[in-house]
């Protein structure tokens, strides 16, 4: 048996409409339940990320400690085999810097769902699941009103 990547296998639907009998019509999203009257407002937005954020740092902390190195070989008269040590810093950091260019964008999407008590975000990758969400709530307050 062969083991299937994981991006062909579907994922389970992070929210399902919460209705029952006699109960008023809501969403669940995960383990939190909205009730449809208390949705004001759906927002939906596209987002485009991309996470350089740890490359950056582990670039300045490596080139930091590189130059801390060489400081302290060449005033404070440490011996000369620690520029062996900033050298191995500097490459780590340009190695660090060299990954920037290859880094795909992160996409998402995000429905931001306003109620009364408040705003609930939701997340997901997959742009066919926030309409069809955000389809739901619209439709069902349609059809509640």
């Amino acid at each position: 048996m062969y083991a299937t990547p994981l991006r062909y296998v579907s994922a389970p639907r992070m929210w399902e409409p919460a209705t029952g009998p006699g109960a008023e019509p809501a969403i669940r999203i995960g383990r939190r339940r909205l009730a449809l009257a208390e949705i004001v407002a759906v927002r939906e937005e596209h987002v485009i990320d991309s996470d350089t954020g740890g490359l950056m740092l582990m670039a300045t902390a490596f080139m930091v400690a590189a130059i801390f190195l060489v400081v302290l070989v060449l005033d404070f008269y440490w011996r000369t085999r620690f520029l062996i040590g900033a050298g191995i810093f500097a490459a780590l950091a340009f190695a660090s810097l060299s990954e920037l260019p290859g880094l795909r964008p992160i996409r998402f999407t995000r429905l931001a769902i306003e109620t009364a008590t408040g705003e609930q975000l939701f997340t997901t990758v997959d742009a066919a699941d926030a309409a069809a969400l955000r389809l739901a709530i619209e439709t069902r307050e349609r059809l509640a009103a």
